[in-house]
């Protein structure tokens, strides 16, 4: 007898404790990409109780984007720890999306690297970034030979997927950056925010706008014409509809009354021969 099949049904819900366990690696391999998920399944995986259930990659990435795309707002007391949890964990997620100079010769290290316990013991003290995108923390002064650890290995850079563009791009970005630095003078002086680009383009489109001012007139001529026939053809409906109901009024009242002067005729037939 040929063994029965299992079906292939839906997973076990997830426990509470699952979650947190989940969340935990999420934030301790912060920032994720397409490839760090690999990396949180194995911190959740590694010494699972017995009675956690095992789950794919797949289904831990699922249910983390589930909770992060909840719309019960992190503000309101019934939001579950969850998905308070999971929305900042997305959070610093996007905010550490860095890019790094690939032509800097200093030892900074690139934000969204994956840093393990064991290599963060073993850091050197020069190697530090700070939280904030897109900036890198000044290189700590610079030790002896006799006090310098020598490194056993050259340090391979690479560019994190997250932030879209190659080595070469990168390096290219880096250098206009410097470029304009120079001649700016300070570095913090090119930071423009999110409002100020925003009033930019606005003053951009309305530019345009007063350009084309003739144009815009044309087109609103156009709108005024199109509203004036559109009226008028409105008109014309309304005066072929009261024609026709004045006209099916006219048949009725004509059916009427012939309707009435057949049955008086046919009452008065039949009064006739009482009388005699």
């Amino acid at each position: 007898m040929a063994p029965s099949k299992s079906k292939s049904g839906r997973g076990k819900s997830w426990t509470t404790p699952e979650l947190n366990r989940m969340l935990t690696a999420v934030e301790a391999v912060l920032p994720l990409g397409s490839n760090e998920w690999e990396s949180v399944a194995a911190r959740y995986d590694t010494e699972l109780l017995r009675e956690f259930n095992e789950r794919d990659v797949d289904a831990k990435k699922r249910k983390f984007m589930l909770l992060k795309n909840s719309m019960k707002p992190t503000g309101d007391p019934a939001c579950p720890e969850e998905v308070v949890r999971a929305k900042r964990a997305y959070y610093l997620m996007e905010s550490r999306a860095g890019v790094e100079p690939f032509d800097d010769t200093t030892s900074a290290t690139v934000a969204s690297a994956e840093v393990d316990d064991t290599g963060a013991a073993a850091e050197s003290p020069e190697k530090h970034t700070t939280p904030s995108e897109g900036v890198t923390a000044p290189p700590a002064p610079i030790l002896s030979v006799a006090q310098a650890a020598p490194e056993t290995a050259t340090e391979t850079r690479s560019a994190s997927k997250r932030c879209g563009k190659s080595p070469e791009q990168l390096e290219q970005l880096s250098n206009e950056l410097k470029r304009r630095a120079s001649t700016v003078g300070a570095t913090g002086s090119m930071t423009v925010s999110q409002t100020v680009k925003r009033r930019r383009t606005i003053d951009i489109l309305i530019g345009k706008l007063e350009h084309d001012h003739d144009d815009g007139s044309d087109a609103m001529q156009m709108v005024i014409d199109m509203d004036e026939r559109a009226a008028a053809r409105d008109l014309e409906y309304r005066r072929e509809r009261e024609e026709r109901e004045a006209k099916r009024e006219e048949r009725e009242q004509r059916r009427d009354e012939l309707f009435f002067a057949l049955m008086a005729k046919l009452v008065g037939e039949k009064t006739m021969p009482s009388s005699r």
